[in-house]
């Protein structure tokens, strides 16, 4: 028996058939094209973005470590003790431009400045650190007393009689009793009628002590009087024999 032949296949058919896959290995091809150039593009533009951030960023920012704090303020408060002296601000005293401001006394070129060697006629500033002890119309201060200051165990002995060494004998006690005796000589400028002895007119002490002495002495105590040396101390004059 013979076989039946297969029906055969029409070339265009065949054609159509081979076309179909092609065309769609070429569609898919396109379509990954498409997607890889715009990937390409978005990672192009992406790339640009980064890269303008980067450059800019290290001008904004500051150096690793370092902080920056903004400068204080000036404060225009006077009475602020925190605010520093503006050397441009008209109304500090320290600008030279400025005619109004008020001298400064410890300036040199200030003529009121008392160590201005230029100044004369300035009052020389205190060197004891009394400022302004002695001001104008300030009373002055008192002086001591003539006697104020006197050694009342000091005395002088001087003769006013005819007794040959009663000065000398009289010194001796003296300075044997704790006196000490700066001179020992003879009264003639006038002959007084008793022992005397004389103190310095206003100091208390001196009177208690010459009263003393012409108690022990038998005679007077009396202020000094202008004939008698100029010698510190008391003096007794030995006198009435």
């Amino acid at each position: 028996m013979t076989p039946e032949a297969a029906p055969a296949i029409p070339a265009s058919s065949k054609s159509r058939g081979s076309a179909l896959p092609l065309r769609g290995v070429a569609m898919v091809l396109i379509a990954v094209a498409i997607m890889l150039g715009l990937w390409a593009l978005y990672s192009l533009t992406q790339s640009d973005d980064k890269d303008g951030a980067n450059s800019a960023h290290p001008a904004a920012t500051s150096a690793p470590g370092v902080t920056f704090q903004p400068a204080p303020a000036a404060s225009h408060n006077p009475g602020s003790p925190a605010a520093p002296a503006n050397p441009a601000d008209p109304a500090n005293p320290a600008d030279p431009a400025n005619p109004a401001a008020p001298a400064n006394p410890a300036d040199p070129a200030n003529p009121a400045n008392p160590a201005d060697p230029a100044n004369p006629g300035a009052p020389a500033a205190p060197q004891d650190g009394s400022a302004g002890a002695n001001a104008e119309g300030a009373p002055a201060a008192p002086q001591p007393a003539p006697g104020a200051n006197v050694n009342i165990k000091a005395v002088n002995v001087l003769n006013n009689s005819t007794v040959q060494g009663w000065a000398a004998d009289t010194s001796r006690k003296l300075e044997q009793s704790g006196y000490q005796v700066p001179e020992v000589g003879n009264f003639n400028d006038q002959i007084l009628p008793t022992t005397t002895v004389f103190f310095p007119a206003g100091n208390a002490a001196a009177e208690q002590e010459a009263r003393k002495l012409a108690t022990q002495f038998g005679g007077i105590a009396r202020e000094n009087i202008p004939s008698l040396p100029a010698s510190p101390g008391l003096t007794i004059v030995l006198a009435g024999q």
